[in-house]
């Protein structure tokens, strides 16, 4: 959980600054939605992208040679894929990310509940690590039905490892599961975005050619 810590703090923050904090008003925006949903979707998208980007990290990068190197770039592709993803889903269907930003509300305040929970009961924990887990349950809220198709893949996959193959512990089945759930949220935000993308304006350029 330590990795999870100092990372999760910046994206916890934006996810509490976007969800009780003002809107902007962007009145030159010509779309349907208000100018402040592709603005919120990227903030969302990227701080749950990032989050489990580094969870995917956490889990796989242990068992790499590249140091604290490989979780870095790993939460900041995951940004990147969630960010995208949302300002395309806030620009095209502001119902849809209200739904993620209700879930992640959510998730941070299950998150929350269960970090201070652990804090009363395991002097290891304290209050950083209650904002990691409230951060967790954010990125986890925002994505829920892929985290949890990603989770039970990596999950089923990692315990058939485990009783099959008997170079594959407790760990490594912990490793997969968490990097199921987080492959399974980026892909729910990309997914999300997709659906989304039938309405997005196409760039025409006119061209002539006369003879």
């Amino acid at each position: 959980m330590s990795r999870l810590t100092l990372s999760a703090l910046c994206p916890c923050l934006s996810l509490v600054l976007v969800l009780w904090g003002p809107s902007p008003n962007l009145e030159a925006q010509e779309w349907e939605n208000s100018g402040s949903d592709p603005i919120g979707g990227a903030i969302l998208g990227a701080s749950s992208g990032t989050i489990l980007g580094l969870l995917w990290g956490t889990a796989v990068c242990s068992r790499t040679l590249f140091g604290s190197t490989c979780p870095r770039v790993s939460a900041a592709l995951g940004g990147a894929v969630g960010g995208v993803s949302g300002a395309v889903l806030g620009d095209r269907d502001a119902d849809v990310l209200d739904d993620r930003w209700r879930g992640a509300g959510y998730g941070v305040l299950a998150g929350g509940v269960v970090g201070l929970g652990l804090s009363w009961v395991a002097r290891q924990y304290g209050w950083k690590d209650v904002g990691a887990f409230a951060a967790v349950g954010g990125a986890i809220g925002a994505a829920p039905a892929g985290v949890g198709i990603g989770f039970g893949i990596g999950a089923a996959v990692g315990t058939i490892g485990v009783l099959a193959i008997p170079k594959i512990k407790i760990g490594d089945a912990v490793a997969l599961s968490l990097a199921g759930m987080a492959v399974g949220g980026l892909a729910d935000w990309v997914m999300g975005a997709g659906d989304a993308e039938e309405g997005l304006p196409r760039l025409v350029v006119p061209l002539q050619i006369r003879f």
